[in-house]
């Protein structure tokens, strides 16, 4: 049955390349944010609206980490147009994100006190702790985000964008009696089954075998 309905599916989507591309990507968005859609009723309900504003805050530092999680290096996979040299970059912006992850634990040490009154918001101070892993997980997904975007690997960017919400979701609605940490490492998990998806299949690439440090 599930194989006839994908037969059906890709059938109907468009026969140019490059609008069966746009055509997956958007399917697979749409799916994910409608998931999301159906599981609100419950999720809300379980959590309350002083928890889902930790969420806001956590997520809104953490977005400030991760535009410089790899210091933009992600951005330069697509240009060179040897697929080695673009290997080597994305080996090397993987190696930047560990560090900045690194960075960002001394800075969860050190100041997650003052920066979580300096928000406005003292109780995340008891969960900056997820920051580095955030930072660590949502780079990963980005570096590999974008060697996905080179090879056209659209189905596996489409597939995972629903894996990282059906991942998100069970997290949440499973570990509710944790409290407001439940919502972050559900976020945390999202981003990680993003970048462990993406980077399988990445690791498909014999280019990946043969990066070197002079490459790099």
């Amino acid at each position: 049955m599930i194989t006839g309905l994908l037969t059906i599916i890709r059938r109907c989507l468009p026969k140019n390349q490059f609008a069966r591309s746009v055509s997956v990507l958007a399917g697979g968005t749409a799916a994910s944010q409608l998931l999301g859609l159906c599981a609100a009723p419950i999720v809300t309900r379980l959590f309350s609206p002083e928890d889902f504003g930790l969420l806001a805050v956590y997520g809104g530092l953490l977005g400030l980490f991760t535009v410089i999680a790899s210091l933009r290096y992600e951005l330069a996979i697509l240009l060179p147009e040897d697929d080695q040299e673009a290997a080597n970059i994305a080996t090397l912006s993987l190696l930047i994100v560990v560090a900045i992850s690194v960075l960002s634990i001394l800075m969860a040490l050190l100041g997650h006190v003052s920066i979580s009154r300096l928000l406005g918001v003292p109780i995340l101070s008891h969960y900056f702790w997820l920051l580095p892993f955030g930072v660590l997980l949502v780079g990963i997904y980005q570096v590999f985000g974008f060697w996905a975007l080179r090879t056209k690997n659209f189905t596996a960017m489409s597939g995972t964008r629903l894996k990282q919400s059906l991942t998100s979701i069970i997290i949440q609605i499973l570990g509710y009696k944790l409290g407001p940490v439940a919502l972050l490492i559900g976020h945390a998990a999202g981003q990680g089954m993003g970048g462990f998806s993406l980077g399988k299949a990445a690791m498909r690439y014999s280019q990946f075998r043969h990066v070197s440090l002079s490459g790099m």
